[in-house]
């Protein structure tokens, strides 16, 4: 039962261990791979595949998060998409815009709003409000959550909704649930050596 190992894994972590849980997962190990990459495949490239390989089995088996099984493959795709296509920046916006015209033509002429409701939603709408809310909760209603023992995202969830669910708010958001406004200077500083690293390969 992955959700069920997923929900025990999250209640029985503290924040350390969850951040090194996703670090490994998101980060290191498609990192390794796209090292690899470069080395066009020699010895040394094999070992870092098969430790990347390695540290997705041991996370993805002892937490339950499913997308860290798909991380590195979809950090591979888009690596060579960006390869190819030469301004990818001004691409994406296209393709966004193209999408929510789509998504919206769809929704007014069939009612069909799949796209538009709920993926949109979710993709552009929600992560920012979630945000919002978990500064208003965490900064300005309480700076800790020593008193209860839900993860930052069930509380929010709890509180503005109304639902057992996980209120997720990116980088940021859980920086502030789980330390408070320091969590946004080491995410930050966190999210800048990803980028530095990211430019040198």
């Amino acid at each position: 039962d992955v959700y069920g190992l997923r929900e025990e894994f999250k209640e029985n972590s503290d924040s350390i261990t969850l951040y090194a849980t996703l670090l490994g997962g998101y980060f290191v190990s498609p990192i390794l791979i796209l090292i690899a990459i470069n080395r066009k495949f020699d010895l040394f490239s094999k070992v870092l595949i098969s430790i990347s390989l390695l540290l997705i089995f041991i996370i993805f088996s002892s937490s339950g998060i499913k997308s860290i099984a798909f991380a590195s493959i979809v950090t591979i795709f888009f690596y060579f998409l960006i390869k190819k296509i030469k301004n990818f920046g001004l691409s994406l916006i296209i393709f966004i815009t193209s999408l929510i015209g789509f998504a919206f033509t769809l929704f007014k002429l069939t009612s069909i709003d799949l796209i538009y409701i709920h993926w949109l939603r979710r993709i552009q709408v929600v992560p920012g409000l979630n945000t919002s809310r978990f500064f208003e909760y965490f900064i300005l209603k309480s700076d800790s959550i020593t008193n209860s023992n839900y993860s930052p995202p069930k509380l929010i969830s709890q509180y503005y909704y109304g639902t057992s669910g996980s209120a997720n708010a990116g980088i940021f958001g859980d920086a502030v649930g789980r330390f408070g406004l320091t969590g946004l200077l080491i995410n930050s500083t966190i999210l800048l050596l990803i980028l530095i690293l990211l430019n040198a390969i």
